[in-house]
């Protein structure tokens, strides 16, 4: 399976599904919409802001907001970026390789995990139950 690639990413859809008004081609790989965060005088009803279809980097010309399709699902949905990023992973059909150390958190997005001691594999689980249930995972990163 790829890695994750934002170019996987319908970004029309995407704003779409986020209720973003104002979508449109603006040139071959950028949409133009209204920027859905704070700091327009008047709202933003001529669409001042570009997302690139290949990167999902975007950028807002009226209040200087910026980042990729985790960041913009983060501040649009006021939720973690690990929520955001589990959000695109089941939208988007997407592989997401991530080092995270708040395993409750990881657990909840990851198909499969790894712990590694000394820079060996000491243990792979292939669901949450698994990862959840392993006596390694219990004592040494749960505190259980």
């Amino acid at each position: 399976m790829p890695a994750f690639d934002p170019s996987n990413i319908d970004v029309e859809d995407f704003l779409d599904c986020l209720d973003i008004r104002n979508v449109s081609r603006a040139t071959a790989a950028e949409f133009r919409f209204s920027c859905p965060f704070p700091g327009h005088d008047n709202g933003d009803e001529n669409a001042s802001s570009y997302m690139n279809e290949e990167t999902t980097a975007f950028f807002c010309h009226g209040c200087k907001a910026s980042g990729n399709a985790v960041h913009f699902t983060q501040r649009v949905l006021g939720i973690s970026p690990l929520e955001a990023i589990r959000m695109l992973k089941e939208r988007a059909n997407l592989t997401v390789l991530m080092s995270e150390q708040n395993f409750t958190q990881a657990v909840r997005i990851a198909d499969r995990g790894y712990v590694i001691v000394h820079g060996k594999i000491a243990f792979e689980g292939k669901s949450a139950d698994e990862l959840n249930n392993n006596e390694l995972i219990r004592k040494f990163y749960m505190g259980l």
